[in-house]
């Protein structure tokens, strides 16, 4: 006789394993990405009500964060929307943040709004590819 495990028991284990929420910021940097994200979607809400940053970019950022541990990387996701979506600009990230981290951040924040012309799956790989390239080109050094 065959076991099995059904579907419904593998995913709580997963999402408790990767919950992110609440947000934290643990550095100086990422808090000031999330105050900065806070104020441009300041009003946005999704159709459930709920406020767009704290529930979309907030809830990315810590998934990433708690993934990768890269600071780079949690600043971007936290202001990913924040060009395409809510009147910021590639400039005001690097003013933000000067030197290499704003220049980084830039780039990936750019690649994310550049993806969003594409749907579906092809976005998604998109994504991935452009993760990897960024990966690629800093290496592994934790920013």
């Amino acid at each position: 006789m065959v076991a099995y495990v059904k579907i419904e028991e593998v995913r709580p284990k997963i999402v408790t394993a990767f919950s992110p929420l609440p947000f934290e910021a643990r550095t100086s940097a990422i808090y000031q990405a999330y105050e900065w994200g806070k104020e441009l979607h300041a009003g946005q809400m999704r159709l459930s009500g709920e406020p767009y940053f704290e529930t979309h970019c907030a809830w990315v950022a810590a998934f990433i964060d708690r993934l990768t541990g890269n600071e780079t990387w949690t600043i971007s996701a936290l202001l990913h929307d924040s060009v395409e979506d809510r009147g910021g600009s590639l400039d005001m990230i690097r003013q933000k943040f000067p030197g290499i981290l704003g220049e980084q951040v830039a780039f990936i924040v750019d690649g994310m709004t550049k993806l969003s012309e594409h749907g579906g799956w092809t976005r998604e790989i998109e994504t991935l590819r452009k993760i990897a390239m960024f990966r690629d080109q800093i290496g592994r050094a934790h920013v």
